[in-house]
């Protein structure tokens, strides 16, 4: 009995904490993930995604690299305040071109997150419709559609996250960004847009959208984060992946010790960039063997800096990963 109180005790200290802006402990405690490979695991944060929450605003537009866990991060956040706001509505669109694949995964990831949450915090979620799932007692909801499918006539979203942005179709672009605006209050505390996407497409809505925020029209706050912040993309010498010339001490070519130069050693130590180093080289050799694009589009999806990322992007459709 004194454990259930006190487990209580600290959903509700925890749930005050959401309703207060402070959303990562009880993300931290309550949500589950499954890694690569294929484990479930507490959602401990890395270093970018507490990065970024730290400088996120109520309107945000972020550049990402793959399989950086930021699709994940945002879900967690707008779950989060569904679980902890009465009559809180969410909605993620996602994009139409994949058959559905990506919505699908938004899905599986949101039941992952509902079924491992602990009975002390009384969350009793039921699938409304194909697209939406609904919270008994908060009567809070979660939709995830396409951009196909997004329909916000009358209805009034608090949070709202675009994901995967630069692929979608010009008129779903611009059906989805009009929309948004309409229907996300301006004046409301927990009101948010989630913008977030890969840099492919060079020219496209969503690029100019990004051009726009970073001269400051509109309301959305821009936010990059490099691949090289993401601990997972190290090598060492002795690794499977590791290519056959890497497996000793690195000699870097101008354009490397450069980028060693610039972006790594003011983050890392000297062995540490050798990782970073190693894995990046793999990357761009796989991308030069599997992609028509080759070394542009591991620009493009491991991005080391918000301009050229977008001017290398190829206009291959990759399949999106969370």
């Amino acid at each position: 009995m004194l454990v259930q109180t006190k487990e209580r005790t600290e959903a509700r200290d925890l749930t005050e904490r959401v309703q207060g802006g402070d959303l990562h402990p009880w993300m931290e405690r309550y949500l589950w993930v499954r890694t690569k490979g294929s484990q479930l695991q507490r959602f401990d944060l890395w270093k970018s995604q507490r990065w970024l929450g730290d400088r996120l605003s109520r309107f945000d537009y972020l550049i990402k690299h793959r399989q950086g866990g930021f699709s994940t991060y945002f879900l967690g956040r707008s779950l989060a305040l569904a679980c902890c706001i009465p009559l809180y509505t969410v909605n993620w669109v996602t994009i139409s071109s994949d058959n559905g694949k990506m919505r699908l995964r938004f899905f599986e990831t949101v039941h992952r997150f509902f079924e491992n949450l602990p009975p002390e915090l009384g969350i009793k979620p039921k699938q409304k419709t194909q697209d939406t799932i609904r919270i008994d007692g908060l009567d809070s909801e979660i939709t995830i559609s396409t951009e196909r499918s997004f329909d916000l006539r009358s209805v009034t979203i608090n949070y709202l996250g675009l994901t995967e942005l630069a692929f979608y179709s010009p008129d779903g672009f611009r059906r989805v960004m009009t929309a948004a605006v309409e229907a996300v209050p301006t004046g409301e505390k927990h009101s948010y847009i989630t913008a977030e996407t890969t840099p492919k497409r060079f020219g496209s809505a969503a690029h100019k959208f990004w051009q726009e925020c970073n001269r400051g029209i509109g309301r959305f706050k821009t936010h990059f984060v490099p691949w090289y912040w993401h601990h997972e993309y190290q090598l060492g010498p002795d690794d499977l992946e590791t290519r056959q010339p890497d497996r000793g001490s690195l000699q870097y070519t101008p354009v490397e010790e450069s980028f060693v130069r610039e972006k790594l050693l003011p983050l890392y130590d000297e062995k540490t960039c050798e990782r970073f180093m190693r894995w990046r080289r793999f990357k761009m050799e796989e991308k030069g063997q599997t992609s028509g694009g080759g070394q542009n589009d591991f620009f493009s999806e491991y991005p080391e800096d918000p301009v050229t990322a977008w001017q290398v992007a190829s206009d291959t459709i990759f399949d999106v990963e969370t």
